[in-house]
């Protein structure tokens, strides 16, 4: 979890921000530049600081998701002669990172959701270099559900928020450790089912001793 900020702080950030990728003319996302370098590390470390900023709740606020979306969704590289391949690879990272309230803003979390699968779909009609963007659409997508619906879900009674977070990632995981893909793409998935089972044997074996410690409280009351 990163610090926690005031609204205030976070607006200051997001203007910091807009002030770095919007034309302050035509207010749309600038054509991406990479010929300075300092620049481009600059702008990669962007979406980093603004993810790791939380308010006094725990989750990022509306409005820096907000931003992070809105720079994958209208991304603009056909003026540039360089790959943006690391730039969207990080900005999804940075959005798997996030953690939403999804209790008052659930429209929210499955618009992160959505976001990261578009890529995830689009990389394999035109497959980034060596895969890097489905990469990194999977480890959003696998961070992401795991920071936010098990969080969520584990509100329901009886239920420890894992299940449902399994449902959503094991077909896709299964079907990239599939060998039609590349190899990279394969040890990501791979890697990560195997956090995701390690995860719910957490969740399972937590859930299990705290069901025994109630039922042992409450029989030690009778």
């Amino acid at each position: 979890m990163g610090p926690f900020i005031s609204v205030e702080a976070e607006h200051e950030l997001s203007c910091g921000s807009q002030e770095k990728i919007y034309d302050k003319e035509t207010q749309h996302l600038k054509i991406l530049r990479f010929d300075d370098l300092q620049e481009y590390y600059v702008s990669l470390a962007l979406p980093w600081a603004v993810s790791g900023l939380k308010g006094s709740n725990g989750c990022n606020l509306a409005a820096g998701v907000q931003f992070l979306i809105e720079n994958l969704d209208y991304i603009d590289n056909s003026g540039n002669k360089f790959t943006d391949e690391e730039y969207i690879s990080t900005f999804l990272l940075a959005l798997g990172q996030c953690k939403v309230d999804a209790i008052n803003d659930d429209q929210l979390l499955h618009t992160c959701l959505q976001t990261l699968r578009k890529f995830l779909h689009r990389d394999r009609l035109a497959p980034s270099r060596y895969s890097s963007i489905t990469c990194a659409a999977l480890v959003g997508i696998s961070t992401f559900a795991t920071n936010n619906m098990r969080t969520t879900n584990s509100t329901s009674k009886g239920s420890n928020g894992m299940s449902e977070v399994s449902s959503l990632l094991e077909p896709m995981l299964d079907f990239y450790t599939s060998d039609e893909h590349f190899v990279t793409v394969r040890k990501c998935a791979y890697i990560l089912r195997a956090n995701l089972e390690a995860d719910s044997k957490v969740s399972a074996t937590a859930t299990a001793t705290a069901t025994a410690a109630a039922a042992a409280g409450a029989a030690g009351g009778r």
